[in-house]
């Protein structure tokens, strides 16, 4: 091998192994879950519950809702 090839294949392997490597830790972010925005759904069913709703509250709620759902009363 002559030498300018030498010289010809470290720079053509040099420059491939700097391709390889880039630094791939950049995240690819899908610009329809960026835009997407984040809120609390509320069922107005549960409007009445508050912080000072006690477990009994709790409970006809949850039964109320069984009930509204279809299913029979599981009390």
């Amino acid at each position: 091998m002559t030498c300018k090839f030498k010289i010809v294949f470290l720079l053509l392997f040099g420059t491939f192994l700097l391709q390889c490597n880039k630094d791939d830790s950049e995240e690819i972010v899908d610009p329809v879950v960026e835009d997407e925005k984040t809120g609390t759904i509320t069922d107005p069913f549960y409007a009445v519950l508050n912080e000072n709703s006690s477990l009994e509250d709790y409970w006809d709620l949850y039964v109320k809702d069984a009930i509204r759902s279809g299913k029979p009363d599981p009390r």
